[in-house]
């Protein structure tokens, strides 16, 4: 199948999780404009995202860029079987000629938006599959998205856990301090919990790594979530995992999150280093129980597959 992928300009972890799982996916020919050097670190000088180090997503094998050229033209001919908008908030190309050319179930419109507006998917149902990250509530036609993980970044080996909690302090940049992926990953690995909460979206990769390194997330806001965002998460276990370590339920230190619920504490200092004793069978038992979760539900190729389902592909 030829798909046409619309994107952002920039890293955007909604396109650029969904692409980690489409491209490994060899039946179907990706045409990408523009197109994401940022993705394959063969092609790109890139080794920031948003200031940060970029992980997880932006260590593709090259990949042969398609023709791109005479876009409207090949659209209007329906030269592809599919067009996908990544985020289509910030790129709208052709989508007059889109909408022209091709039926309601030959496009999809993904819009990964911290935010909950959904004025410009509402305009759009009646002309593609719409999916919307931080959906709030049930609305006809919107369907919820989510980021994914990558399979091939998958830790199958449970570390010796040598920390209670992960000294990676989410919104604390002094505690940024691991200067390759490797590192990173390894010290979740040797964690047995690590912070992690809403900044600007409740969905958020950081949950992911956590988990796909066999640790469990601290996530002390999971409670005030939307029904319908993050929805294949295994929320209540992340609630369980709140309420079995009471001293850390009040800590949230990140001065970017969404508003901060009344009664959380921006500066936990005195809590971060109390000794925890957590039953052995417990945490192995739920460690298991979310990692398998998420493994069935949340990686790259599951995002896709969930998309492709939606359009009968």
């Amino acid at each position: 199948m030829k798909i046409l992928f619309l994107g952002h300009h920039r890293a955007d972890l909604l396109s650029d999780s969904f692409l980690n799982g489409l491209l490994l996916k060899k039946e179907h020919e990706v045409y990408m404009d523009p197109f994401p050097v940022w993705l394959f670190p063969s092609l790109s000088n890139e080794v920031d995202y948003n200031g940060n180090h970029a992980y997880t997503y932006y260590s593709m094998s090259e990949y042969k860029k398609k023709d791109t050229t005479d876009l409207k033209q090949k659209i209007l001919n329906r030269f592809f079987d599919l067009v996908i908008y990544g985020r289509v908030t910030k790129n709208s190309s052709y989508i007059n000629e889109v909408v022209t050319a091709y039926p309601k179930e030959k496009v999809i419109f993904m819009d990964g938006e911290d935010g909950q507006d959904i004025s410009m998917l509402n305009s759009l149902v009646n002309h593609g599959v719409c999916f919307k990250r931080e959906l709030n509530g049930s609305h006809e036609g919107i369907h919820p998205i989510w980021f994914g993980f990558p399979e091939t970044k998958i830790s199958n080996t449970v570390l010796k856990k040598t920390h209670d909690l992960s000294e990676i302090i989410p919104g604390d940049f002094s505690t940024y301090i691991f200067g390759n992926e490797h590192l990173y990953y390894e010290t979740l690995n040797r964690s047995k919990f690590a912070f992690t909460w809403a900044k600007g979206g409740w969905d958020c990769g950081r949950h992911l790594e956590i988990v796909f390194n066999n640790c469990l997330p601290y996530f002390s806001d999971i409670h005030h979530c939307p029904k319908e965002t993050m929805h294949l998460h295994p929320k209540k276990k992340y609630e369980e995992i709140v309420e079995k370590i009471p001293e850390w339920k009040s800590i949230h230190p990140d001065v970017r999150a969404i508003p901060i619920p009344e009664g959380f504490d921006q500066n936990p200092s005195d809590k971060l280093n109390i000794k925890m004793n957590i039953d052995r069978n417990w945490y192995d038992d739920i460690l298991r129980e979310v990692f398998e979760v998420c493994k069935e539900k949340l990686t790259c190729d599951k995002m896709v597959d969930y998309i492709l389902n939606e359009i009968k592909v």
